[in-house]
């Protein structure tokens, strides 16, 4: 009986977790790194076009562009 019931149990937190896994889900959370503005300052303040892209341009006049 004991068997039975953990085999029911384990089935049951299987399909749980499939179930809720995000599979080509529109509301999945974002790719880390896909933003090319959360690279940080080194890519920033590469110019003023990317400075500007990623709403920098005080940070890397203030610090990189001295």
């Amino acid at each position: 009986m004991k068997k039975l019931l953990f085999a029911f149990v384990a089935l049951l937190a299987v399909t749980t977790i499939v179930t809720a896994m995000p599979e080509g889900n529109p509301r999945s959370p974002p790719v880390v790194g896909a933003d090319k503005c959360t690279w940080g300052p080194s890519y920033w303040c590469q110019n003023l076009q990317t400075a500007q892209e990623c709403q920098a341009v005080k940070h890397c006049t203030e610090k990189h562009w001295t």
